[in-house]
């Protein structure tokens, strides 16, 4: 392992051991070392192609570092020209200026010589390219070329490029995977003359050979087509910044499955360019499936702040913040075009929890579910199902809240199968768009929490209640806001009966189990209003409470707080003298403690994620406490029940020493 040094003023028939006696130029470098060797690069100018064919090891790479951020570039032709050219494995380049100029400077040639290029077909791996700046004249600012790259790093660099993509990742018919991008800013298409091209993207892995990427906390401006399209498999999007101006078609871009987006803010894109289509979309006609997209946020855009279309199924979308924004927030739809393979790419089991959507504006309707339903062989549908839970919509758009639509454009056979559900969404107001010789089958269910309290004649709040709801028409059935009982599922559970707890009430967001029932259900060939009964029992007694219709005045913009309109209080003509005792736990700085056993007596409850349990139904007496979780030095208590009394008992567990403690006994000399 040598450290080696080139300068500007050196000479290659040094020994490069020293800055006085430092090589000339880093090709003659780049020919010279072996795994473990680091080379330093003294500020000044390098005009040269670099080619770096030699490969370090897994514990000793081949470190290239400049020193004052030394400046390598080279004019040439062509994507395989360039001032870096890699071809062998566990090497780091980092602290470099790197220009890429063209020999002639056409758009219409296709010839963009590259910033950083990894050789075709080289299989080189485990590679670092970080802390440099990357300029180029129209190519790639970092090219990851076929059979290439997989197991490296992308780090904290700052690329330019006239036209072509910030970073390419394109191996059509080898496996990448395993690649880090993280912490770049990317001016892709400065010159605004590659517009509308995909191959000016940000980011950009075209094939779906990949696997397994970390794109994370990058920073993406004016690109000329996406700023973030990833094709392939099981990777991270997520935390990335991308405006302004950080697109013309697509904010982020997905073709293919197994991916997650999380965290990612999109905004002030171009308020006038045409072709801006989406800020998050995934469509097509590839088959997507098991997709989570949580937490990102959509503000002073146009357009569709989300799609999701053709084949996609097993989607999460949660916690999706839309602010200021001119066009359709949300659009489902699905294909059906001679023109694709049978059976018909569709969308399917997607679920939407808590989109805030705000300033809304425009013509265009903010939710759009447009020609669902699963096209079989035969020709005919099988059913969808689509679920949004607490939707809030505000804004100055001038059309319906809802559309569904049997009449998607790439459509050759106009069609509508399918159920949406709407769980606690301030807004229902909806309209049809129906193709003349298609079909319109499906339908769009409005849902609303309500809160069920069950008391004794004495108005004490009675635990563990049975309460039952029963709609006027028997094939609608209250549901949960479970969206989590399976992975991915097209909708939530069915509810029949639940339990009140030691507070007398049917649990409360954001407990899942908490009961939604429904309050209308809106079809092409009108609106159909429902109305409940409300049964509760306990000990072999009921009290029923019927001709219950709710509305979006049971709208709770905050899911956990219950309205005017949407509680109901049912007494039973018994009286309860059983008590029972409820608290929370937490640690030391208050953070609230998951898991924890509550023994009492023998019978053990659990704490929740906020921390809290209860047990009820306990009969006069005292009554003896152990709580304990791994890790926690465990504590007691007791408490005493006269009667009908709701005991409060709250804990704090410290955590057990961390520090081994050593016995030790001195002896003296």
């Amino acid at each position: 392992m040598t450290n080696y040094y080139v300068s500007p003023t050196g000479n290659d028939i040094n020994n490069g051991l020293s800055e006085a006696q430092a090589w000339k130029t880093i090709q003659y470098a780049a020919n010279s070392v072996s795994a473990g060797d680091i080379v330093t690069v003294l500020p000044g100018t390098y005009t040269e192609k670099v080619t770096i064919s030699r490969s370090g090891i897994i514990s000793n790479p081949i470190i290239f570092q400049g020193s004052g951020m030394p400046t390598i570039t080279w004019t040439g032709t062509g994507y395989t020209t360039g001032p870096v050219i890699i071809s062998g494995s566990y090497i780091t380049i980092t602290g470099f200026n790197i220009i890429a100029h063209d020999t002639v400077y056409d758009i219409a040639s296709g010839g963009f010589v590259v910033g950083i290029r990894v050789a075709y077909g080289s299989g080189a791996k485990n590679l670092n390219i970080s802390n440099n700046y990357i300029w180029t004249q129209s190519g790639y600012g970092i090219l990851l070329h076929e059979n290439s790259s997989s197991n490296s790093v992308i780090n904290n660099n700052e690329i330019h490029t006239g036209h072509q993509a910030g970073i390419a990742l394109l191996s059509p018919y080898t496996i990448q995977e395993n690649i880090t991008i993280t912490n770049n800013i990317i001016y892709v298409d400065e010159n605004k003359m590659h517009r509308d091209s995909s191959d000016a993207s940000g980011i950009w892995t075209y094939y779906g050979t990949s696997r397994n990427f970390n794109v994370l906390y990058n920073k993406i401006m004016h690109s000329g087509y996406t700023a973030i399209k990833v094709s392939g498999s099981g990777h991270k999007i997520n935390y990335n910044e991308i405006g302004p101006d950080g697109y013309v078609h697509n904010g982020i871009e997905l073709l293919f499955s197994e991916t997650e987006m999380i965290g990612n803010y999109i905004y002030d894109t171009s308020l006038t360019w045409a072709t801006q289509l989406n800020q998050i979309y995934s469509a097509g006609t590839s088959e997507k499936k098991e997709v989570i997209i949580k937490d990102n946020i959509v503000s002073n855009c146009r357009g569709r702040a989300l799609t999701c279309g053709g084949h996609q199924h097993k989607f999460l979308i949660e916690n999706l913040t839309v602010d200021n924004f001119k066009g359709t927030c949300v659009q489902v739809l699905g294909y059906d075009s001679q023109t694709y393979p049978s059976p018909v790419v569709t969308s399917n089991n997607l679920m939407f929890v808590n989109l805030n959507l705000s300033n809304v504006y425009g013509t265009s309707s903010p939710l759009e579910i447009l020609s669902i339903g699963t096209k079989n062989i035969d020709g005919t549908y099988s059913w969808d199902y689509i679920t949004f839970i607490n939707v809030n919509i505000f804004g100055t758009c001038t059309n319906y809240t809802w559309r569904l639509a049997n009449n998607f454009a790439e459509s050759n056979n106009w069609h509508f199968d399918g159920t949406i559900f709407v769980i606690n969404c301030n807004k229902d107001d909806t309209v049809f768009g129906i193709a003349s010789g298609g079909t319109f089958l499906g339908e769009i269910i409005f849902y609303y929490y309500i809160d069920v309290k069950v008391v004794d004649i004495n108005n004490n709040p009675i635990n563990n209640a049975k309460v039952t709801f029963t709609c006027n028409d028997s094939l609608i059935k209250a549901k949960s806001a479970d969206y989590k009982y399976i992975p991915f599922p097209g909708q939530t559970p069915d509810v029949d009966t639940i339990y009140t707890g030691v507070n007398g009430h049917t649990p409360l967001y954001p407990d899942l189990s908490t009961v939604a029932i429904a309050g209308n259900k809106k079809k092409t060939t009108g609106t159909t209003t429902y109305s409940w009964t409300i049964t509760a029992e306990k000990y072999g007694t009921t009290a029923t409470v019927s001709n219950i219709t709710p509305n979006t005045t049971w709208y709770r913009a905050e899911p956990n707080i219950v309205g005017i309109n949407d509680k109901l209080t049912i007494q039973l003509p018994i009286e309860i003298t059983n008590g029972a005792v409820i608290g929370k736990v937490t640690d030391s700085s208050g953070i609230p403690i998951k898991d924890v056993n509550i023994d009492i007596n023998g019978t053990i409850v659990l704490t929740d994620t906020n921390g809290d349990y209860g047990l009820g139904d306990l009969l006069p007496g005292t009554y003896n406490m152990t709580i304990s979780k791994t890790g926690y030095i465990s504590t007691t208590d007791n408490f005493t029940i006269i009667t009908n009394e709701v005991i409060t008992k709250n804990f704090i567990l410290l955590l057990e020493c961390p520090i081994p403690i050593c016995e030790f006994t001195l002896t003296q000399l």
